[in-house]
């Protein structure tokens, strides 16, 4: 598609608008989508499948939000390079949440990843 003109524009929310539980393991399968709201009810090894081929850009955004009782924590990829070389781990408050930014261009062999609002309650 070329120069093309939206009106509108709208992805599919993996976990929709309650989220979903994490569980101590979590596949973020981008054939579900590229935009997950997500629960952390657990410790979480997080993986990653499905991105899009080499030579294209491929966009994760992750909501994510502890449970009540909070305190849990999320393991990324080993292939998630953050700014700085810092890994970023979520606010553990019960109930606030963080939003999380992946992208590669690679076919996943490397990816980026950003941190918005952390630490947010929420809503």
């Amino acid at each position: 598609m070329d120069n093309s003109v939206l009106k509108s524009y709208a992805e599919t929310l993996v976990g929709g608008s309650a989220g979903t539980n994490t569980g101590s393991a979590y596949t973020v399968d981008l054939t579900s989508g590229n935009t997950f709201h997500l629960i952390l009810n657990a410790n979480c090894i997080f993986t990653f499948s499905n991105p899009s081929p080499a030579n294209t850009v491929c966009y994760i955004t992750i909501l994510l939000k502890q449970d009540g009782t909070g305190g849990r924590a999320a393991t990324w990829p080993f292939t998630v390079v953050w700014p700085s070389d810092l890994l970023e781990v979520p606010a553990t408050a019960a109930n606030t949440w963080v939003m999380y930014h992946f992208f590669t261009i690679n076919g996943g062999g490397a990816w980026w990843g950003a941190v918005a609002n952390p630490g947010l309650a929420y809503a």
